[in-house]
C-alpha cells in the first residue's frame, strides 16, 4: 500500500511511502512509459560510452524493467561492436526460473562479457520515508520501525534456493533489523552450494548496530 506523508501542519511533505516495491504496484501508482527498442539501445550506448570514458569496465544491476528488451538491447550493441564493458545481471529472487529462462534465451551472448550472476531481494525500504526496518523506533516518529518485506521463513527459503541454483543472493538491507535478517538468511542457507560458486552480499546498509557492523556500505 502507499501513503502520503504529511507534516505537523497536515500538508504533504513530498514523500510517498510505499511498502510494496513490486513493479506491478509501482506501475499502478506511478505509471511510466514503455521505451521503444531503439530508445533502449540509444540509452544503453550512451551509458556504456560514459562508463568507458570514466574508467568503468564492469557493471552489475537488477533486471527490474523489461528484462527481455534490456538483453535484446545489449545484444544489439554487442553485435555492432560497441560494447566496452562487462555486464552482470541480477534477477528477482522470487523468480529464479524466469532468470534461468533469460539465460537460455540469450545463451549466444559472449559469457566473458555477459553474466547471469545473482538474485535480488528488497528486505526493507529507505530511511527517508521510514520504510527501512529498524530494531528501535525512528527518533522522529514514535512507534514506527519500518517493516520487513519478507518473513524470516520466506527469505531463508529463497536465499537457500538461490544458493542451491548457484546464484549470489543480493539483499537490499538499509535498516539494522533488515541487515540482521540478511545475515541470518545467509547463515541459514548453510552449504546448499559451494561458497565460491554462490557468494552472498547485503547491499546499502545505512544503519549498523552491534552484529551488523561488518556489512559493507
Amino acid at each position: 500500500h502507499a501513503r502520503v506523508l504529511r507534516g505537523a501542519d497536515g500538508e504533504p511533505t513530498g514523500i510517498l511511502q510505499i511498502h510494496d516495491t513490486s513493479l506491478a504496484v509501482l506501475r499502478a501508482i506511478l505509471p511510466f512509459p514503455q521505451p521503444r527498442a531503439e530508445e533502449l539501445c540509444e540509452a544503453l550506448r550512451l551509458g556504456v560510452r560514459h562508463a568507458a570514458a570514466s574508467g568503468v569496465t564492469s557493471i552489475q544491476g537488477p533486471l527490474d524493467i523489461l528484462p527481455k528488451s534490456q538483453f535484446e538491447a545489449w545484444a544489439a550493441i554487442d553485435a555492432g561492436g560497441e560494447l566496452a564493458v562487462r555486464y552482470f545481471a541480477w534477477g528477482r529472487i522470487g523468480a529464479p526460473e524466469e532468470f534461468e529462462e533469460l539465460g537460455r534465451r540469450f545463451r549466444g551472448l559472449d559469457r566473458s562479457r555477459f553474466g547471469f550472476l545473482g538474485l535480488k531481494a528488497f528486505l526493507d525500504g529507505v530511511i527517508s520515508d521510514r520504510t527501512a526496518a529498524l530494531l528501535k523506533p525512528y527518533s522522529d516518529a514514535r512507534g514506527e520501525r519500518g517493516g520487513l518485506q519478507y518473513s524470516d521463513e520466506q527469505i531463508f527459503a529463497l536465499v537457500r534456493e538461490a544458493r542451491r541454483r548457484g546464484y549470489q543472493s543480493v539483499l537490499h538491507a538499509v535498516g539494522d533489523r533488515a541487515a540482521r535478517q540478511a545475515l541470518d538468511a545467509f547463515e541459514a542457507a548453510g552449504t546448499a552450494a559451494p561458497p565460491d560458486k554462490a557468494p552472498r552480499r547485503a547491499s546499502t546498509p545505512d544503519l549498523r548496530t552491534p552484529g551488523t557492523a561488518a556489512l559493507p556500505g
